[in-house]
This record gives C-alpha cells, sequence and structure tokens, in this order.
C-alpha cells in the first residue's frame, strides 16, 4: 500500500495512508490518482501532501526511506505502481 512520511522526520517515522495524510494536512477537498498524485492549482499533479512526502523504501538494514528528492526512478515507479489503499 502507498504510505506518505513526514518530511524531515528521521526516527522514528510516522507512516500515514493517503486519506489520513491529506487528513492531517488539513485537505478535505484532495482526490487522489491511484498512482498517489493529486492536482494543484489546476494544472501541476504534484505527490506530495502538505508536509508528508511518498515513503518510497530504500535497501537495506534497519529499514530506511529515501529522501523526497533522492530517490531512484525505479523506486518511485515501484511507490507509484503500489495500491492506494489495502
Amino acid at each position: 500500500m502507498k504510505l506518505w512520511r513526514e518530511a524531515y522526520e528521521y526516527s522514528p517515522i510516522p507512516l500515514r495512508c493517503g486519506p489520513c495524510a491529506c487528513l492531517r494536512s488539513g485537505y478535505t477537498d484532495i482526490t487522489l490518482r491511484q498512482d498517489g498524485a493529486h492536482l494543484i492549482y489546476d494544472h501541476w499533479w504534484i505527490y506530495d501532501i502538505g508536509w508528508y512526502v511518498p515513503a518510497i523504501r530504500a535497501d537495506g538494514d534497519p529499514p530506511a526511506f529515501w529522501g523526497a528528492t533522492s530517490a531512484t526512478p525505479e523506486d518511485f515507479e515501484r511507490w507509484k505502481a503500489l495500491p492506494l489503499l489495502p
């Protein structure tokens, strides 16, 4: 399932589903696409929800997450392919 994490949060990292990230960010009118993007200003599709960024797993032990702009294109595509909800 697609999850988001708070930007600049490092330990522990609270994870939220898309609808929960929207609610915690104060958004009530966002419609998320299946790939996790939502429309802003009527023409930009973005993946951040307020201060929440996609929680894209980085390989390794202990589990970690890529920085918002550091994920590889392959990892980002894998995250986009995850289901939005269970």
